[in-house]
C-alpha cells in the first residue's frame, strides 16, 4: 500500500468495517495527554476526544472534536472544544503498519498548542 493524501480521511468501507484517523499526544512535563479520533463505518461518521491530566480524565466527548488536514501528510489542526487546540507537523514520512489484519500508517509529529 502506498500512503497518499486519500488516506487522510476515514474511508467508509461498507458493512461492519470501519476506518479511523486518530491523533494521540502527550506532554510529560505538563502531565497532559489526550487523543482525538474521527471514524467512518457502517454506522456513519463519528468523532471523539479525550483529555487526561496525569491519570485523571478531564474531558471525554463526542461533540466539538475536529481534525483538519492543513497540508496532506505534513500538517494538521486538531481541536477539542474547551480541552485542546493543537497544530501538528510531520517529522518523518508515514510508516505503513499492519497489525492483526488491520492496515494503516503512523507518523511521528511535532505537536504545539
Amino acid at each position: 500500500m502506498t500512503i497518499g493524501p486519500e488516506h487522510e480521511e476515514p474511508q467508509a468501507r461498507g458493512g461492519e468495517e470501519s476506518d479511523a484517523f486518530t491523533v494521540a499526544f502527550g506532554d510529560a512535563t505538563a502531565g497532559l495527554y489526550g487523543l482525538a479520533r474521527k471514524s467512518a463505518g457502517g454506522g456513519g461518521e463519528s468523532a471523539m476526544g479525550i483529555l487526561f491530566a496525569g491519570n485523571e480524565v478531564v474531558a471525554v466527548r463526542t461533540e466539538g472534536v475536529a481534525l483538519d488536514v492543513v497540508e496532506p501528510l505534513r500538517r494538521w489542526k486538531v481541536t477539542f472544544e474547551g480541552a485542546f487546540d493543537l497544530d501538528l507537523e510531520a517529522l518523518v514520512a508515514p510508516a505503513e503498519v499492519e497489525i492483526a489484519g488491520m492496515h494503516g500508517y503512523e507518523q511521528l509529529c511535532r505537536v504545539t498548542g
